[in-house]
């Protein structure tokens, strides 16, 4: 093996991001991350936490 455990695992830390573009009305959030995201903080999110619920508009048939 070449290296050390410490140096083949080093990363740079930041810079991740997941952006999703939904239907108005397809997915409603949850009070607590509204509320985060109004104030401008980063929320972590764990394994199987819930973020939201689906709304109320249906799927569309696109064809």
């Amino acid at each position: 093996m070449k290296g050390n455990r410490r140096e083949r695992r080093k990363r740079p830390v930041g810079g991740s991001a997941v952006v999703l573009l939904l239907e108005p009305g397809r997915v409603v959030f949850d009070e607590d991350l509204l509320a985060s995201s109004q104030k401008n903080l980063e929320t972590l999110v764990r394994s199987r936490i819930g973020l939201a619920a689906a709304g109320e508009n249906k799927r569309r048939n696109l064809t």
